[in-house]
């Protein structure tokens, strides 16, 4: 119980983390619309790689995220 509760708070602080940079991504590509992992959607243009650029600047390695 205490795993998937730990598990849940984690997903949970990573999505505040990085709900700012897919807003910014959102504002510079025109999208109106995101959806998780679980829906498929047509998509002419793939934000994916600059996302993770830029959450991978934010949080680095996670090493500094696990000792907070």
């Amino acid at each position: 119980m205490k795993l998937g509760k730990y598990s849940e708070n984690e997903q949970n602080r990573f999505f505040k983390i990085i709900i700012p940079v897919l807003i910014q991504l959102s504002d510079e590509f025109g999208i109106t619309t995101l959806l998780d992992h679980r829906m498929a959607i047509l998509s002419l243009r793939d934000i994916t790689d600059v996302t993770i650029e830029r959450v991978d600047k934010i949080i680095g390695d996670g090493k500094k995220m696990t000792e907070d």
